[in-house]
């Protein structure tokens, strides 16, 4: 009798014209499974695939899916002390970033959390750190969902236009009630008083519902205050930990320059 395993494999030969040449995966042949006799062991070609299909659902687009913990780049902030807290800049996100892996670790481990806001301007590192908690918790099997509060909006309003009735509140629903919330980009933007109804009401329900949340903003207190009003800002400061990702200079100029050094340097050497 013939194991499950070599049966698999000799079909896939069969599809490839019995040769090993035009596998996408030469570990598996494509079976998506390894074989130690009968025993099937899910091939990483295929946990990878999975991965991707958990970001993709989750918001989290292909220029984010790199963004890690483990990638983060310490040396892009400077030993410059900041004034508010006597840490350099570098000191300080890195006491972010170990806030930001408590957060994972407590939330992959059934814990009730308090949500993080962070607040900086533009290129500091704050959507990237919000990736890197996006992507940590897809890989522990938690269900996240990552929006840009802009597009977002837009993408609420555009389903008043379309014949479904039902597509607004199942969009809303899909927000409300996600496990874990990251709110990217709350800045600086035109918002309507219907905006600022739909996020309040976004907030309202997780604080309710005991739901963490992550947002990003380069927005103060005194202007949320101004901008979204009171009771956002009061729901924000009630769900979430407060954190300063501050630096002086924008990171991905410092990044960039870096980069066009490294390429001037490798060109002279050639």
């Amino acid at each position: 009798m013939e194991h499950i395993g070599d049966v698999l494999k000799q079909q896939w030969q069969n599809i490839n014209g019995g040769g090993k040449s035009g596998y996408h995966c030469d570990l598996c042949h494509d079976t998506g499974y390894i074989f130690e006799g009968d025993v099937a062991i899910r091939c990483q070609c295929r946990k990878e695939e999975d991965l991707i299909r958990k970001q993709k659902r989750a918001g989290i687009t292909p220029h984010l899916r790199h963004m890690t913990f483990a990638h983060f780049d310490y040396s892009l902030f400077s030993d410059e002390k900041q004034g508010s807290n006597g840490l350099t800049f570098r000191e300080n996100v890195h006491r972010i970033v170990a806030a930001a892996e408590s957060f994972v670790e407590d939330i992959a481990n059934g814990r009730t959390v308090s949500g993080l806001l962070l607040q900086g301007y533009v290129g500091r590192g704050k959507t990237y750190l919000a990736a890197s908690i996006a992507n940590a918790l897809v890989e522990r099997d938690v269900d996240v969902r990552f929006i840009v509060v802009p597009d977002f909006l837009d993408e609420l309003r555009a389903t008043f236009d379309t014949s479904s009735m039902g597509s607004e509140s199942e969009l809303m629903n899909l927000i409300k009630t996600a496990p874990v919330l990251i709110l990217d980009d709350l800045g600086a933007h035109n918002y309507t008083d219907w905006s600022i109804k739909t996020l309040f009401a976004i907030l309202n329900y997780r604080i309710n519902y005991e739901l963490p949340i992550v947002v990003t903003t380069n927005l103060s207190v005194e202007s949320m205050d101004e901008l979204l009003g009171t009771r956002i800002t009061s729901r924000l400061v009630e769900a979430c930990r407060f954190f300063q990702m501050n630096e002086t200079n924008d990171i991905r100029m410092v990044k960039r320059h870096r980069e066009q050094i490294r390429a001037r340097r490798q060109h002279e050497s050639d």
